[in-house]
């Protein structure tokens, strides 16, 4: 799945604040945790030490004998520390002499001996100084030592964690409803964010779309002063070096031309004086010859045709390429043409025993005459030079609707060796040819396609070939005609 760039920069930023409040509350919540415990724990051992005297004076003096006055003074200071969750009063024999659990009872409970289990109390009994537990709970135990310095008994504080462990997932609470709403507000900055950097690699996206499809006019204005203003200025910089290599070349291209076209018009003086004394020749005006010495002359007649042709090509394409193509549209009777094109063709047809098939639904259109019959020539030309002995070369058209458009469509079908897909479009540039080595056995400089293609596409038609199971296609197709049957050719 392929996920935008604006979408990995939101991701992405979203996702660092969000490592950076949880990296922060991890640390917030060590050491908040860390300094509350702490305090706790001083604020036990503080309890413990400021009521250990009072604890221990009073129940010395009223536990027997004034059980409720005793009673009422540990209430009373019980109550002042919520986290204190028992005072037990222990002998240095484990008897538990008082338990705070207890205290709610109007008569202390002396029916039988309770020992402690207390494993931390069991073992710190008998010590005199203060020893102290910090566990899931707070253990303190201070001994009493009478005026005598006897080891009457102990007092031991337990403190829960309780309030303690609530107050903590309190913060955690709120530090995870504060994680959602960072979680909303980043992802609304991201997403803003990353729509104001992306913004800019849109407008170089176009700009990079329009200049793939051609449009090397196309600047880009970006002011940030930043890297991305840099590159919009380097974009246009390569644009504008791009527009004067473009044009330099087109320069060049049309002196090209122009030379191609000059010398073109160079060579036909000659030749044409050549023709004129080549036939001279074979009418005897000058002299009787024999028989291998007109065969001699026809051989030459032929390459000089062969050369006009060419020269003729060259001066054809050149002036499309400089003047453009200029029509004469009238309608045009494409069957008759066609016909007789097969006719001139004939003695090569016949040769390598070729079958043709004429099959014209639309017999009329709207052409330049002369321009159409050097389309049909230069297509069919080639067909016969490249149709294998005892093949086959087959012509159709029909009128086929297109967008509301009527077009005329020529199919020009020979069973002839395949065009590699990738050349198939490049038959129609100038001087290309699929195979060098058979177009100078054959004859030709690979210029009938591509004056073919200037004529079809100076009608507002299209031309491109396709290859089938059994052979090659040519088709091309113009606007308008005058048909009797309307029948559509798979392209």
């Amino acid at each position: 799945m392929r996920l935008p760039f604006r979408y990995k920069v939101s991701i992405v930023i979203t996702s660092g604040v969000i490592i950076i409040y949880v990296v922060l509350f991890i640390c917030f919540y060590l050491s908040s945790r860390s300094k509350l415990k702490n305090e706790f724990f001083n604020n036990a051992k503080l309890y413990s030490e400021v009521t250990y005297d009072k604890f221990s004076d009073i129940y010395t003096r009223y536990y027997r004998s004034v059980y409720f006055k005793f009673r009422e003074f540990m209430l009373t200071h019980i109550r002042l520390f919520p986290d204190l969750q028992k005072v037990q009063i222990v002998s240095p024999e484990g008897e538990v002499l008082f338990n705070s659990e207890d205290i709610f009872k109007e008569i202390p409970v002396r029916e039988k001996k309770v020992y402690t289990d207390d494993r931390f109390v069991i073992e710190n009994l008998k010590t005199l100084e203060v020893k102290t537990f910090n566990g899931d709970v707070i253990k303190i135990i201070h001994p009493y030592i009478d005026r005598f310095g006897v080891h009457r008994f102990s007092i031991i504080y337990y403190f829960s964690y309780e309030r303690l462990k609530k107050e903590i997932n309190g913060i955690i609470k709120i530090s995870f409803t504060g994680l959602i709403l960072i979680l909303i507000l980043s992802s609304f900055v991201s997403i803003f964010l990353s729509r104001l950097i992306t913004s800019h690699l849109s407008i170089l996206e176009e700009a990079a779309m329009e200049i793939s499809g051609g449009n090397f006019s196309k600047k880009i204005i970006i002011k940030t002063n930043d890297e991305f203003q840099d590159l919009a200025d380097t974009f246009n910089l390569m644009t504008e070096k791009i527009r004067e290599f473009i044009k330099e070349l087109k320069e060049r291209d049309r002196q090209k031309t122009q030379f191609i076209a000059n010398i073109s018009h160079e060579l036909r003086t000659p030749l044409t004086a050549s023709f004129g004394y080549v036939d001279y020749l074979l009418k005897e005006k000058i002299g009787i010859i024999n028989e291998k010495q007109r065969k001699s002359l026809e051989i030459i007649k032929r390459n000089l045709e062969r050369l006009n042709r060419d020269i003729h090509s060259l001066l054809q394409i050149s002036k499309y390429y400089l003047e453009g193509v200029e029509l004469d549209i009238k309608k045009t009777d494409v069957e008759k043409i066609l016909k007789d094109i097969l006719q001139n063709l004939s003695p090569h047809i016949e040769n390598k025993k070729i079958t043709t098939e004429l099959d014209i639904k639309v017999k009329e259109c709207f052409t330049d005459q002369e321009k159409i019959r050097n389309v049909f020539e230069n297509i069919l030309i080639n067909a016969v030079k490249f149709t294998p002995e005892q093949g086959f070369i087959k012509i159709r058209n029909s009128l086929i609707s297109e967008n509301g458009n009527s077009y005329v469509i020529f199919d020009f079908y020979n069973n002839s060796e395949k065009i590699p897909p990738k050349k198939l479009d490049l038959i129609f540039e100038p001087f290309y040819q699929v195979d060098s080595d058979a177009g100078k056995k054959l004859g030709g400089i690979g210029l009938g396609l591509s004056i073919c293609k200037s004529i079809i596409e100076a009608h507002n038609g299209k031309i491109w070939a396709k290859n089938d199971r059994i052979g090659f296609h040519i088709f091309f197709k113009i606007p308008g005609g005058v048909y009797e049957k309307e029948e559509d050719i798979d392209s």
